[in-house]
């Protein structure tokens, strides 16, 4: 599992520095942190595999794809070029989107790799 390093508000301090406008509007829909049953803090597979085509993309920013790669690495006590090599680019634009509980599919798909 990708578990976050830093607190929320540092992790949102890091998103904020992604200089691309459609990312930071981004942050308030598809940035999503949740509570475990322990009540520790996790960020949803959907928020992983947005911030993950971010990375991977930059829609077509290099300079915002660095950033948000930056931020990956920061936020994640996973590197993004460990996920890189596990997620299907394809699969994270379909499931960064998905509306239903992912986690389990996310995770096996990760782990099989």
């Amino acid at each position: 599992m990708l578990k976050m390093k830093v607190p929320v508000v540092e992790a949102l301090k890091h998103l904020k520095l992604i200089d691309h406008r459609t990312c930071q509007k981004g942050i308030l829909t598809r940035w999503h942190v949740r509570k475990d049953q322990s009540g520790k803090d996790f960020v949803t597979a959907q928020s992983i595999c947005w911030l993950f085509c971010w990375a991977k993309t930059g829609m077509n920013s290099e300079t915002a794809r660095g950033q948000a790669r930056r931020a990956f690495n920061a936020i994640f006590d996973q590197t993004f070029d460990r996920l890189e090599r596990r997620l299907d680019h394809e699969w994270a634009i379909i499931w960064r989107y998905e509306k239903s509980n992912i986690e389990k599919n996310f995770y096996s798909h990760i782990a099989s790799k």
